[in-house]
């Protein structure tokens, strides 16, 4: 499960992963994160990863996902938030692709990830 979240007020929006996900969740990400964009001219993005597998994910989602490039110049910062070694191992690769910051938190460190966020 995907759920998504625009924080009024802000160019944050959330993303919390959890179990399977599916393309339409995906889409509604992408979809949160380009009106955003369209309204503030960037987007701040706070991921969180829980219990999530890989072959979990739908392939069309994994598709959707990479749809997400095409706002890549436009995200201001990314924060990812996961206890998921296998997830922050692959988090640096973000540092290559986004234009703006992205920082790794632990779970327990969800709050100090949002305050970053607002800075």
């Amino acid at each position: 499960m995907l759920t998504t979240e625009t924080i009024e007020g802000t160019n944050i929006v959330t993303a919390a992963y959890s179990g399977s996900v599916a393309t339409e969740e995906m889409e509604r990400l992408r979809t949160a994160a380009k009106q955003v964009i369209d309204r503030n001219g960037s987007v701040r993005l706070l991921l969180e990863y829980g219990d999530i597998e890989p072959g979990r994910i739908e392939p069309k989602a994994y598709v959707e996902d990479l749809k997400m490039t095409g706002i890549l110049d436009d995200i201001e910062k990314m924060a990812l938030v996961t206890d998921a070694s296998w997830i922050r191992a692959g988090s640096k690769l973000f540092d290559t692709v986004i234009s703006g910051e992205a920082k790794t938190f632990e779970a327990a460190e969800r709050d100090h990830a949002l305050l970053w966020l607002r800075d």
